[in-house]
């Protein structure tokens, strides 16, 4: 039985995140202070609870920052890679969620309808979905039964969680916050042992995404668990 597992973490919160504008894969803001502090608690919980033998992020800013602050607590090097980079909104880049509602309407009904459907200058969500399964597929190929950190976004890491558990079309269930931790097992049967953890930022807290994705009327299930237990 493989003791392999994955802990996604979300990158910390930048200022693009707290005005709730669009950041994909050619932001590269920088974490606020804010962001910093969930980083350092994400670290601190990952070096509580992981004896991790790797540590992945994205080449972005945001996630390369945050990784570093973990890779300093826990001793390892970062090692980058650019699949696993945010959704490409290519001209919906830097918007709020209201301008998008108001200017891309007929864009917004196609994305829910046709997965190669894609801003101006962006990506598809077919494009998108294989860059982050082939990432992460790669990383697990490297490390068979190690237990691997990977820092990445809050689009990139929906989309990788639903693809590896084997269900690609319900990546809007597991979108996670700002330096949140989610587990995955990587046995015969993949499954998640613990999803956006985030008992390790009380009293910092965290900015809500609001985007046209979000099912309101379907908020993501939290599993009853911790991290300890996970271990």
């Amino acid at each position: 039985m493989s003791d392999g597992k994955l802990y996604l973490v979300r990158h910390g919160e930048t200022a693009s995140n707290a005005e709730g504008l669009w950041q994909g894969k050619h932001g590269d803001d920088p974490l606020n202070e804010r962001g910093r502090a969930q980083s350092l608690a994400a670290a601190t919980a990952l070096s509580d609870y992981a004896v991790a033998s790797a540590l992945y992020a994205s080449d972005l800013r945001r996630a390369a920052e945050t990784a570093g602050i973990i890779g300093a607590r826990l001793g390892l090097p970062v090692w980058t890679h650019t699949g696993l980079r945010e959704y490409g909104f290519g001209d919906l880049e830097g918007a709020t969620t209201p301008d998008v509602l108001a200017k891309w309407k007929i864009l917004l009904s196609q994305w829910r309808t046709d997965p190669s459907a894609k801003p101006p200058g962006g990506e598809s969500a077919i494009e998108f979905t294989l860059r982050v399964g082939a990432a992460l597929q790669e990383i697990i190929d490297q490390h068979q039964d190690e237990r691997v950190i990977v820092v990445a976004h809050g689009g990139s890491l929906s989309v990788g969680l639903s693809v590896l558990v084997g269900e690609p079309d319900n990546w809007q269930n597991y979108q996670m916050t700002n330096c949140g931790i989610s587990i995955v097992g990587l046995g015969p049967d993949r499954s998640i042992l613990a999803f956006d953890e985030t008992s390790h930022l009380a009293g910092i807290g965290v900015t809500a995404w609001a985007g046209v994705d979000v099912r309101l009327d379907e908020p993501p299930v939290h599993p009853e668990t911790d991290l300890e237990s996970t271990s």
